[in-house]
């Protein structure tokens, strides 16, 4: 009888049986069983290339290849940020979005970054053309006040290069586009 009153089935009970009958066979084959599969682990490997699910003859993969060696190998990191309050356009969330798209700079084999704080906004000053990053950083911001984070908001929603690329239509959701071109010499690079 099981604790519940319910009547154990036979192999449930012949399989308690066993293991208490044989209890030091089974803890010794278990032992050995664990320490024979962790001798292996040391040869285990990763490859996290994607070209290993494909033969060297598939005509997809030959024409990536070809298409590669023309132009270039190149892969994107993407960090999405979604604040919790619902609006990208703070002076917060546009100084940490600043950040991380300096520090994006330092992953290895890097060479471009966009975010919507790094977008280069020209405009004309008297006679002189301007060319500076949307979000100049929280210094600059501090002396501007809420009229920078206003600007910032009016322009990037309104280029066509921004919307539906790195940052949604209402200002909710935005992401910071890292581009990474390995020069393939090792599994490492990945």
């Amino acid at each position: 009888m099981r604790g519940d009153g319910t009547a154990a089935a036979p192999i449930d009970y012949a399989y308690g049986l066993v293991l208490v009958r044989y209890r030091w066979l089974v803890l010794a084959t278990s032992i050995v069983v664990v320490v024979v599969a962790a001798m292996g682990m040391g040869r285990l490997t990763s490859n996290p290339d994607s070209r290993v699910f494909f033969s060297k003859d598939n005509p997809q993969m030959r024409a990536l290849d070809q298409f590669e060696n023309t132009y270039s190998k190149n892969d994107n990191l993407m960090y999405v940020i979604a604040p919790k309050s619902g609006d990208v356009f703070s002076a917060k969330t546009l100084d940490g979005i600043r950040w991380l798209t300096e520090e994006s700079w330092k992953t290895p084999y890097s060479s471009r970054v966009d975010s919507i704080t790094n977008f280069q906004y020209s405009h004309a000053n008297g006679d002189d053309l301007v060319v500076e990053d949307m979000w100049p950083g929280s210094e600059a911001a501090a002396e501007a006040g809420e009229d920078l984070v206003e600007r910032a908001r009016r322009i990037v929603l309104d280029r066509p290069t921004l919307v539906n690329k790195i940052i949604d239509p209402e200002g909710k959701v935005t992401a910071i586009s890292v581009l990474v071109i390995t020069p393939g010499e090792s599994l490492d690079e990945v």
